[in-house]
C-alpha cells in the first residue's frame, strides 16, 4: 500500500438569485450549512 498523501480541494459552485429565492441573510446561512455537512467527518 502506497504512504502517499492527497489534497483535495473542493469548491462550492451554484447559481442562486438572491431576494428571488429568499432574502441574502436566508441564503447565506443556508449555502454554508450546505458545505458544512458535506464535507463533515
Amino acid at each position: 500500500m502506497s504512504n502517499k498523501k492527497y489534497n483535495i480541494y473542493v469548491v462550492h459552485h451554484s447559481h442562486t438569485d438572491i431576494g428571488y429565492t429568499d432574502l441574502q441573510e436566508k441564503i447565506l446561512y443556508n449555502q454554508a450549512n450546505y458545505i458544512k455537512s458535506v464535507i463533515k467527518d
